[in-house]
Formats: C-alpha cells, structure tokens, sequence
C-alpha cells in the first residue's frame, strides 16, 4: 500500500565567528571574519550534498549560504524571519562587559530567558510566533527535500525546542557553538507530520 512517505532533511548551521568576536548581536550586522568562514569549510567538509540552501538575511549568515549556492548551482531563499533575535541594550556588548556593569544578568537570562531579557529586547516568545510558522511553510513547501539552512544560535534553539517539544525557558540547555550542524527529519505520511532531531552540533 502506498503511504505517500516522504522524508525531508534540513541541516541547520550556525554561522561562524562574525567580525569582531564573540558579542551579543541580534542586529547587528557584521559580516564573518576569515576565521569564520574557515569554520564553516570545516563543518561542511567542501561539498554539497542540498537541494535547497536557506538562510537568514544577516551578512554572517547570507554571504556564505550565497557563495555556496552560487559555486554549487542550488537554489537560495532568504526567510526575513530567520534573522536573529535583538538583544536590546546589550546588543555589541561581550558577557564579561554586561557582567561588569550587571553582574549576574547574563546567568538569570541563560536560565530563563522568556522572563530575563535584557532591557528593550525582543521577547523570545513573540520571536517563537515570528519564526516556527515560517519554518512550517518551509518544510511544507519542499517536502521530500535535502535542505541547509544557515542561521543564528537563537533561531536554531528556538526550532529544536519546538521539534523537542522543550520550553522556551530552557533553549539555552541546548548547547549552540559557532558553526556547529545539527540535522532534522520531518517524516510526512500523507497530512500527518513527525520531526525528530538527527544529531546536533556534529560535522559532515
């Protein structure tokens, strides 16, 4: 009996070291340094294996996605809404520059980040409505698909605490390293739907 399965695959990475170092930047949009870009070579191993490159409008994330898809013949789609989330006041500050003037706000916003944002941030469950609904019609919309999409460590933990079914409260459990890859497969049986998460922060 044909069941009609389809398998799709999206392959989430964040992008590597931005211009700068290692800051809290929402929108701040600097673009990745060398070694940034070298980071990223080293979790992709140099080859392409999509059908699909996707990737946030940040330059840390769309120059590399564009280059890739430009040298390997891919289509690209830019989603407006997988641009980070804005972290508000600490927006280009590092940790050790928020706790000097703060101490103790970076650990109550990692252990709860819906209820600790920093002040005039975007609010991390208003950035949940923004982004899954997009990440649905993605995945609507290219069933049966091998996918990469390049984006931030806020957008990838938002996506895997909704395919985990984990709070909002505890996103920052889910460790997100600079240029780390981490897979999810949608299984769809006819108009039923089930994700999983392949493996997170490995390498191809």
């Amino acid at each position: 009996m044909n069941q009609e399965r389809e398998i799709t695959t999206i392959d989430l990475i964040r992008h590597g070291e931005p211009l700068g170092g290692n800051r809290f930047r929402g929108n701040i949009d600097d673009p990745l340094s060398e070694l940034g870009k070298k980071q990223m070579d080293a979790t992709l191993g140099g080859e392409c294996h999509w059908d699909l490159v996707v990737t946030s409008p940040m330059k840390r994330c769309c120059e590399y996605a564009r280059n890739l898809a430009e040298k390997y013949g891919v289509e690209l789609q830019v989603f407006n809404e997988f641009s980070e989330i804005s972290f508000g006041e600490w927006e280009g500050k590092t940790e050790n520059e928020i706790e000097s003037a703060d101490s103790g706000s970076v650990k109550s916003f990692k252990q709860d980040p819906v209820n600790n944002m920093p002040p005039g941030a975007e609010n991390f469950i208003e950035y949940q409505q923004k982004v899954i609904p997009a990440w649905n019609r993605l995945v609507a919309e290219n069933c049966g698909k091998r996918i990469l999409l390049v984006g931030h460590g806020g957008f990838i933990r938002v996506v895997i605490s909704n395919v985990l079914d984990i709070p909002l409260t505890n996103i920052f459990r889910i460790e997100m390293p600079l240029a780390s890859l981490s897979r999810v497969m949608i299984e769809q049986i006819k108009d039923f739907s089930i994700p999983s998460l392949v493996f997170i922060n490995g390498t191809l």
